[in-house]
């Protein structure tokens, strides 16, 4: 149809392209290419989206009405919450994320003493300092020592919903108390 977008179409046309091609199948075609064929642009300019965005939504329509709309383009796809992957984060995720650069360019980062996180082992061990860095670590703790756990240095961000996951263990018992019990 590019090739000969500024000619009107006859059965000749479709028999040349497909030698397959039945009466019925003609008798669809030529209608449709007739309503189709005043929006096609020159071979030069077909791929050009706006140039194919008609066809799209009328090819959309027609497979709509034809019981195959699992088949239709979205033409302006949004992404849902269940097409994004949660986001976790960790403090090995947020100290190479924020602070492992180029040196000159990079932020440091410290712990609760003063010292420089440097490495990622660092900040592996001093997990408290680089969560502390981003998050009140004070509110968190009042929350999970409400359920009676501990913060495990673990969050889930979900795309779509406005909170996040905050990954807790059972706090351990004391010394103290295991002596006592024995």
């Amino acid at each position: 149809m590019y090739k000969n977008h500024d000619q009107t179409f006859t059965a000749d046309h479709f028999l040349q392209v497909d030698q397959n091609s039945t009466i019925q199948k003609v008798q669809v075609c030529l209608p449709t290419t007739a309503i189709i064929a005043p929006y096609l642009s020159s071979n030069k300019n077909h791929l050009f989206i706006g140039y194919q965005l008609t066809f799209v939504l009328f090819a959309n329509d027609v497979l709509k009405y034809a019981g195959y709309s699992k088949f239709c383009r979205r033409y302006c796809p949004l992404p849902s919450p269940t097409d994004l992957p949660a986001l976790n984060i960790d403090s090995t995720y947020l100290y190479s994320f924020f602070f492992f650069r180029a040196r000159d360019t990079s932020i440091t980062l410290f712990d609760f003493e003063g010292f420089p996180i440097v490495s990622e082992l660092e900040a592996r061990t001093r997990k408290d300092a680089v969560f502390h860095a981003f998050f009140d670590l004070v509110q968190i703790r009042k929350v999970f020592s409400a359920h009676k756990l501990e913060f495990n240095h673990y969050i889930t961000i979900v795309p779509g919903l406005q909170s996040v996951r905050l990954l807790g263990k059972k706090k351990s018992c004391s010394s103290s108390r295991i002596s006592q019990s024995t």
